[in-house]
């Protein structure tokens, strides 16, 4: 496999000494028998998985943690009946537009969320910076207050066959939805910049609530966060109305993180939280720029620095907003 030279959000100008010398490394899905069942596989909870490190990493067959970031996963057949999805049920009418997927994490557990499609108004580029010259970036998705994602505790969805209205009351709604490609450790292990040269971690692209990110990054950590509105004005781009361009990003961002599940190994260099997010705008966008462009180099087109400018490179900054801590603070 073809490496991908690419500084990542977590990379600073000290580490550019040290040599990308490890491969990325494809973990198959783990076996989830009771003799390999890791501590994080809730039995309430089908959409939670045992995950071990692969072979040829330093961490191979020991548990990831997988307690608050795991990837999106698709419902279960039973479930999609149950909630109704895709079906037209005495009490609950749905139709080919509403879509579920599981593993939402907000306020200290997961949830399943429907949505209707197109629901989604704008997309926003995030930059968490936390150390100078190193940042954490992130897509937040922000949907029409009319036909919010609701969602509901996944580990007390009702028996198949009983109908999703039974636990009525324990469904929320949010109009905001984060996503970001984030390092997973083996339990009681933090992040570390160095050992991510060293495939000690594995990704998952998770989907989490603004009011987590808000209360991780700003409450706790009083960190800046910035926000670009993600938008284009390429006339060869196939919908470059900002509503268009977020709701193919959340397609995309969707679809990127049921592909690779918990599946790559975290490198510095070139499998990290940047080079994830920016693969939702080429995945979903490559075709309308030039592939040669500044937009795709390997260093300055993702260095933390240069974020702004490989999202203009790309045509998708479309304005500069406030601050998510100014925004907060306007709310209080």
């Amino acid at each position: 496999m073809t490496r991908r030279f690419y500084i990542t959000g977590f990379l600073t100008f000290s580490a550019l000494t040290i040599g990308a010398c490890s491969s990325q490394t494809t973990l198959r899905d783990p076996a989830t028998s009771v003799e390999t069942r890791c501590p994080d596989q809730d039995p309430r909870d089908p959409y939670s998985d045992s995950v071990r490190f692969p072979e040829g990493t330093p961490n191979a067959g020991l548990c990831a943690d997988t307690s608050i970031r795991r990837p999106l996963r698709d419902l279960l057949p039973e479930h999609k009946k149950t909630l109704g999805i895709g079906e037209i049920t005495s009490t609950y009418s749905t139709d080919a537009f509403e879509r579920a997927f599981a593993n939402v994490y907000h306020d200290g557990q997961f949830w399943t969320a429907r949505y209707r499609v197109g629901s989604v108004v704008a997309a926003n580029f995030m930059i968490e910076h936390f150390a100078p010259l190193s940042a954490h970036s992130m897509i937040r998705f922000q949907f029409d207050p009319r036909n919010p994602l609701r969602l509901i505790p996944q580990a007390k969805i009702p028996p198949a066959g009983e109908n999703w209205y039974w636990n009525k009351r324990e469904e929320i709604t949010l109009t905001d939805i984060v996503f970001s490609a984030e390092a997973v450790t083996v339990h009681g292990a933090g992040f570390n910049i160095l050992r991510g040269f060293k495939d000690h971690f594995l990704i998952a692209k998770r989907f989490r609530s603004l009011p987590d990110v808000v209360h991780d990054q700003i409450e706790k950590q009083n960190h800046k966060v910035e926000q670009i509105r993600l938008a284009r004005t390429n006339k060869a781009a196939r919908d470059y109305s900002p509503r268009g361009v977020a709701n193919q990003l959340f397609e995309t961002a969707i679809a990127n993180s049921k592909r690779d599940g918990i599946s790559l190994v975290y490198n510095t260099l070139d499998e990290s939280c940047v080079t994830e997010a920016f693969d939702v705008l080429d995945d979903t966008f490559r075709s309308s720029y030039d592939r040669n462009s500044q937009a795709v180099s390997p260093f300055t087109g993702r260095l933390p620095p240069f974020m702004k400018r490989a999202l203009k490179a790309r045509d998708f900054f479309g304005e500069e907003l406030p601050d998510l801590n100014e925004e907060v603070a306007s709310r209080r």
